[in-house]
């Protein structure tokens, strides 16, 4: 859209963004405009489509021959830089698509168009293209069932790969759609094909709703009507999946203006939502702050690769919720060794990888996403060996009651893989090592985490001196008992007994297994509690 067309209210909008940010005192700005290369002051960018991952984007610009509008692709491998944009080749651009559209997988290595080109069911169809290297490999149509006789577009992709949401709609060129509504379609996995689709229910598919866009919590999806009310025109709605159910829109009023508000995106953060807006020379993208109360749920992506085995596809990989113990997923990795799992924001979870074989070495790591700071990828490295000697493995899954030595529930998971690993190697011994970072001390109990105390007696002599009635002066001498209290936090020696006699509990030899405790220094805001399994030779 040209910069001449662009309304007042969409100025009157932005103005009063950029306003915000600089009257408000927040430590994350409510508005961020991109910079160069994505944005030029005298080049229009609109519809942004940022891949969940947050390293790939689509977006039409009017950077092209004779202005026309282009489908352009960046992408930034750093997770930071954006890279110089290029248009799609011109298997994946062009008069036949419905311009707007196309989407991108949540890794960025798939785009999906829109378009009536030869060889569609009908209308428009779903096509998808691989990223081959560097190159955008030859669109393949989706096929039945997703694609039908109607018009279909605007795919949106879960984190995992299973779950597709789209528009069908029953009027469509390349610029506009009307009688749309959205459907789900799912498959086993993302190798297989897709399901019979359904259609969402009535709250959502009023008429004309349309650009379905799922957040990476897989929970939260953003959609396009101009049948639901709202400031005039397409208006953008959020609705949260509840189970098997679906809450009611709410109206996005934080972006939604008079005009059609409709493409927009969010990486799986779910910090901003990444949209169009225009300026005093152009339309350029943006990103504007969610909200809290509607706020999508992060997401982190671990990727990780499993060394060790003869077989490296015969662990299994565990997801478990650490306060409820619940197994949330178990997944095998492939022949290479490598796995995918997705955690959302809100809980704390175990990433525990068991092998087949029982004297090999397991691997146990927590990830805390309560906190305000979470990253959207991490990469994981398990090594799995047979035990040997000196060996160290950490036992994150292993916790302690808050200001107690009495161990959670939950360790004891952790724990029974211990003790198949100790029977699996009969010929070693077993050090349970607990260690404070942030031991701390006071003459007073200041703070609920000073449980225990250290008494110092010291014994002294008193002298008493007196006078009676005559005058006469006696001296009297006394022992006496002063008690000095230090308050402290080091429970580490009654927790490593604690997770021993529980090892004992399940038949392995007192012999085998010894507590050891160790105390560092550490500033509040790094104090915990770790746990290793150190092997010894018997």
């Amino acid at each position: 859209m040209a910069a001449s067309k662009l309304t007042f209210f969409r100025r009157l909008l932005l103005s009063s963004l950029f306003a915000l940010v600089a009257f408000s005192g927040w430590s994350q700005s409510k508005i961020n405009q991109y910079t160069a290369p994505i944005n030029h002051p005298a080049i229009n960018v609109s519809s942004p489509y940022v891949s969940l991952e947050g390293r790939s984007m689509l977006f039409v610009s009017d950077n092209a021959e004779d202005n026309i509008l282009t489908v352009f692709w960046s992408t930034r491998p750093d997770g930071i830089n954006w890279k110089e944009p290029a248009p799609l080749p011109k298997t994946l651009n062009g008069r036949l698509n419905f311009l707007r559209g196309y989407s991108l997988s949540p890794d960025g290595r798939q785009t999906f168009i829109s378009t009536t080109k030869g060889g569609g069911l009908g209308g428009y169809d779903l096509y998808v293209s691989d990223l081959k290297g560097t190159y955008w490999g030859e669109p393949m149509n989706v096929g039945q069932p997703v694609n039908s006789r109607e018009n279909e577009a605007c795919a949106s992709i879960t984190t995992e790969g299973t779950t597709m949401y789209f528009m069908r709609c029953t009027k469509m060129d390349a610029g506009k759609a009307s009688g749309c509504r959205i459907l789900v379609a799912t498959r086993k996995t993302p190798a297989d094909r897709w399901q019979q689709p359904s259609e969402l229910p009535s709250t959502i598919n009023t008429g004309n709703s349309q650009a379905p866009r799922v957040m990476g919590d897989g929970e939260s999806l953003i959609f396009s009507s101009d049948q639901m009310g709202g400031k005039g025109g397409m208006d953008l709605f959020i609705t949260k999946r509840q189970g098997t159910s679906w809450s009611k829109p709410a109206p996005l009023d934080f972006v939604n203006t008079p005009n059609d508000d409709q493409y927009v995106s969010a990486n799986s953060l779910g910090r901003y939502l990444v949209m169009d807006a225009p300026t005093k020379t152009a339309t350029q993208i943006v990103e504007v702050l969610f909200p809290t109360d509607i706020k999508p749920k992060a997401v982190m992506k671990v990727e990780g690769r499993v060394t060790g085995p003869a077989n490296p596809a015969s662990p299994y990989v565990n997801l478990i919720d650490r306060n409820t113990q619940q197994r949330l997923q178990t997944v095998r990795p492939t022949k290479e060794g490598t796995f995918i799992l997705y955690l959302v924001e809100g809980n704390v979870y175990n990433v525990v990888i068991d092998p087949e074989e029982d004297n090999f070495t397991f691997f146990s790591r927590e990830f805390d996403l309560t906190g305000e700071k979470i990253s959207t990828l991490e990469k994981l490295d398990a090594v799995l060996k047979p035990v040997a000697a000196g060996d160290a493995i950490e036992l994150d899954g292993v916790q302690f009651k808050q200001h107690s030595a009495e161990m959670t529930e939950a360790s004891k998971t952790d724990l029974r893989k211990v003790v198949r690993l100790m029977n699996g190697a009969p010929s070693l011994r077993f050090d349970v090592e607990v260690s404070l970072y942030g031991y701390q001390t006071d003459s007073l109990q200041s703070d609920p985490d000073l449980t225990e105390i250290l008494a110092d007696t010291l014994h002294f002599t008193v002298t008493k001196t007196s006078t009676d009635s005559t005058g006469a002066v006696t001296t009297e001498t006394m022992d006496s008992v002063a008690v000095h209290k230090t308050y402290h936090n080091d429970r580490t020696q009654h927790q490593a007994i604690e997770v021993v006699n529980y090892i004992i509990e399940q038949g392995v030899p007192a012999d085998r297994v010894k507590p050891a405790a160790r105390t560092f220094a550490a500033i509040p805001e790094e104090r915990k509690t770790k746990v290793r399994l150190i092997s010894r030779q018997q």
